[in-house]
């Protein structure tokens, strides 16, 4: 590695660092597996103290009506902020999470929960704001809709407990923040940068993963990827050679090379798409998109067993616009295939 590929390493490291440091929380990645028995509770997860290093929880609320709940031990006397922040997402735009405090000094009592409290705790209901600004989080990079902060008189020697869901029962993540602003320990490089990988992908809260989809998905876009792309380079092969047999032989040559890349990523995509579709059986967007399907496979074993064949016997000059007409059936089917496939994501699934 050379100085200066060195020195750029080393100055994203520390704008990596020193964003954290701006934030001033002590990561902490929720997982299911962390939770443990309370006598109040039951299960819940026990967190860093906050009143000595500030903490941001990661979680997620997975399924509707869910309540993730934590707690500390409070070492010293302090004033703590405690508020709910929500990352800016279009799966986040309904969801806003409210906290419920329970501690044995808090005064009032919450009416609403969706858990018992003990008669023996005080509790206080954060609830969430009815307008959201974004605002930016620098260790994770991450844009965030700010909550509803509010200060907690904590006592040393008392255990807090914080009570997170959504009132309305919506599913989405969150950062539940917990202490003031203070700058933290030194972390090691890699636990920020794995801490910061796993912020950005959403591997927080137990969100389940969609294996077989998301395999399928990516089978059905690399397909797409590879047909296209040969689409694409013949395409071009063609159009120089409108006006020149020398480049239309060169077009007939790149299609000979290119053939088995798009008979792959057709087979590839239509393997994807067997299994993304498999629930809907082709209906809406996969049977157009099975039509789109058929309609290449037809065209372009026209260009490979009827045009190439010929072409090689009489020359390409002939064959021209033939060729040319498979080529933009090809090259529009192809990028349909796309389209769709996204109007699948964003609108109809």
């Amino acid at each position: 590695m050379t100085k200066k590929d060195k020195l750029m390493a080393a100055t994203i490291i520390m704008f990596l660092l020193l964003g954290a440091s701006a934030l001033a929380h002590q990561p902490i990645i929720e997982s299911p597996a962390d939770e443990e028995a309370t006598e109040e509770f039951g299960m819940a997860i026990k967190i860093d103290d906050a009143t000595i290093d500030s903490q941001a929880v990661y979680g997620a609320i997975t399924v509707p009506g869910q309540t993730d709940i934590y707690y500390f031990k409070v070492g010293k006397d302090a004033v703590i902020p405690v508020e709910a922040l929500v990352p800016v997402r279009h799966s986040n735009e309904r969801f806003a999470p409210a906290v419920i405090v329970v501690g044995k000094n808090i005064i009032g009592h919450a009416k609403k929960s969706p858990v018992p409290l003990p008669k023996s705790m005080g509790s206080k209901l954060i609830s969430p704001p009815t307008t959201r600004n974004a605002i930016f989080e620098p260790f994770s990079g991450e844009l965030l809709y700010s909550g509803n902060p509010v200060k907690i008189n904590a006592k040393k020697g008392n255990t807090y407990y914080f009570i997170v869901y959504d009132p309305k029962d919506y599913t989405g993540d969150y950062s539940l923040a917990i202490g003031d602003r203070e700058s933290f320990p030194a972390a090691s490089i890699p636990s920020v940068l794995s801490r910061t990988f796993l912020i950005k992908m959403r591997l927080v809260g137990g969100w389940s993963i969609p294996w077989l989809d998301l395999l399928a998905l990516f089978a059905m876009i690399g397909g797409i990827v590879c047909a296209l792309g040969s689409v694409m380079v013949v395409s071009l092969e063609a159009w120089r050679g409108r006006k020149s047999e020398e480049w239309a032989n060169a077009a007939m040559m790149t299609i000979k090379a290119t053939a088995s890349v798009m008979w792959l990523g057709f087979l590839i995509a239509t393997l994807g798409a067997l299994v993304l579709y498999r629930d809907s059986a082709f209906t809406g967007v996969g049977f157009l998109q099975f039509i789109i399907a058929i309609i290449i496979a037809i065209n372009s074993a026209y260009m490979w067993f009827v045009i190439r064949p010929r072409m090689d016997t009489h020359g390409a000059r002939p064959f021209r616009l033939p060729l040319a007409v498979s080529l933009i059936i090809s090259y529009v089917s192809w990028w349909m295939e796309t389209f769709l496939l996204v109007w699948y994501l964003l609108v109809t699934r």
